[in-house]
């Protein structure tokens, strides 16, 4: 077998790494340098070869750096749960004995209630909203009422439903009827007494009245005097031995 040789014709340059002679077309300008295409192939992958080791350790590194990171993170959650469950507990056992306290408080209302000591069941059911606290403590107001004040009795009373059928029902419904007429005499005697003392007051002259309430009751004084100073107008009415004094259309004052 014989080798072929090729003679390489045309123009000659030889490649300044490994020394072997191409035409010049087949050189090229690389860092400086006529390379061949051969050793610009393997200048290529020494090239990305260093990179990859370059990058390895780099990656190595990210990735020993995020493992403490997310042992730190996952100690946190850990950490933050339990004190979640810690104020859920505690939360939970204050609730549980603010229940507990209402319940003792109710009861003890409900026994007061029951002996007919209305004023202390007053003082413990007062603004409390556990159980039937609001509808007791309108029961206990109208017990104390029912003899100094019926109106008052009836008005507690009608904070309680008809419907309602609790461990007092029969008392309240009881409370109910024997103060209702009471009630009614009693807001008829407000009515009449309201009435007199309008009339009495409307016979009558007061300070802050009219000057024409003045005319209504009295007529026409026998002698006025008449006084302005700036923008107020004083008036002196007389009437026999009455002096009413006016200012501005409003009585101020009277001497008799």
């Amino acid at each position: 077998m014989t080798d072929t040789i090729t003679e390489i014709t045309g123009d000659i340059e030889i490649c300044e790494i490994c020394g072997k002679k191409e035409r010049v077309e087949s050189l090229m300008n690389l860092d400086g340098k006529r390379m061949c295409g051969a050793c610009i192939k393997n200048l290529v992958e020494n090239k990305e070869r260093q990179k990859i080791v370059a990058v390895q350790p780099a990656e190595e590194k990210n990735l020993n750096q995020e493992q403490p990171m997310k042992t730190h993170h996952l100690g946190c959650l850990i950490i933050c749960a339990i004190i979640v469950l810690a104020i859920g507990g505690c939360m939970a056992s204050n609730s549980i004995e603010e229940s507990q306290k209402k319940e003792e408080k109710y009861n003890e209302a409900i026994e007061s209630l029951r002996k007919h000591d209305y004023q202390k069941a007053t003082l413990m059911l007062l603004g409390e909203t556990y159980k039937e606290s609001k509808l007791l403590y309108e029961f206990a107001e109208a017990e104390q009422k029912k003899e100094t004040d019926p109106k008052m009795t009836q008005y507690y009373l009608k904070s309680i439903p008809d419907t309602y059928k609790g461990e007092f029902s029969d008392e309240i419904k009881t409370l109910r009827e024997s103060t209702k007429g009471k009630a009614e005499e009693q807001i008829k005697k407000e009515q009449k007494i309201e009435k007199e003392q309008k009339k009495e007051h409307e016979s009558k002259v007061y300070i802050g009245d009219s000057q024409y309430k003045v005319l209504d009751l009295w007529g026409n004084p026998q002698r006025k005097n008449r006084t302005v100073v700036g923008n107020v107008v004083h008036e002196q009415w007389i009437y026999g031995n009455t002096y009413i004094y006016i200012e501005n259309g409003v009585v101020t004052a009277f001497q008799d």
